[in-house]
């Protein structure tokens, strides 16, 4: 609990008694308030807390019980909706790829473009907010990782184009063989190259 005098105003929308025995502050559960205090402060009143964001105000909070594992479940889904967000941003502000087999066609308006970018800023305000009062962890990605296990990955991927795996799906003629071990070594090949390309940046964490 903290004596009221420690505080520079109370917020005229604060539901809120004055405890006549200690001099102290009590909230009302679950009240919209916002105390003006000193700087740098997390107060506590009881069950509640109040901490300092921007322009020395103390935002309340319910104080949270949350347990390690459901921080973990809960942070793990927010990153993925995080990540899903910046692929979306992406496309918002006018990705669209044009590679040898892939293509993008992005045909999304002004307005949707606009209207995207807005609920994308509103998802993140919130995500910021939970973040914040459950203090979930931020996933940070190492790129040089994320390549190699992509590179890794594809190698199993393109060794299913090789004649003898074909087989698994018919005859393979002996010209199609000749044509497509050649290429898929040589794909092969391009791919070892990129994981070895990246293998410093994925030992070094």
């Amino acid at each position: 609990m903290v004596d009221i005098g420690s505080l520079d105003r109370v917020g005229a929308a604060l539901v809120a008694d004055l405890d006549p025995r200690h001099g102290q502050y009590v909230p009302e559960p679950g009240a919209a308030v916002t105390l003006h205090g000193p700087g740098g402060e997390v107060v506590e009143f009881g069950d509640m807390r109040f901490r300092l964001s921007e322009g020395q105000t103390l935002e309340q909070s319910q104080i949270i019980s949350i347990n390690e594992n459901q921080k973990r479940s809960i942070a793990c889904s927010l990153v993925l909706l995080d990540e899903t967000l910046c692929l979306l941003e992406d496309y918002a502000r006018g990705r669209e790829i044009h590679s040898v087999l892939y293509e993008e066609c992005n045909r999304l308006t002004d307005r949707q473009r606009k209207n995207l970018l807005a609920e994308i800023g509103r998802v993140r305000v919130l995500m910021r907010q939970m973040k914040g009062e459950l203090e979930l962890p931020t996933r940070v990605t190492n790129v040089g990782k994320r390549i190699w296990g992509h590179s890794a990955v594809f190698q199993d991927v393109v060794a299913e184009m090789e004649s003898k795996t074909l087989r698994g799906y018919g005859q393979v003629a002996p010209g199609l063989a000749a044509y497509l071990d050649p290429k898929a070594k040589m794909l092969l090949d391009c791919l070892q190259t990129i994981t070895s390309i990246v293998g410093g940046a994925n030992e070094n964490g």
